[in-house]
């Protein structure tokens, strides 16, 4: 599950929603 890290908006929306702790910046 190794995927590179897409800078798209959608990538970074589901990437928040698997890594909650991330929008705490």
């Amino acid at each position: 599950m190794n995927r590179p890290h897409l800078c798209s908006p959608d990538e970074l929306l589901i990437s928040f929603a698997f890594h909650p702790s991330t929008m705490s910046l």
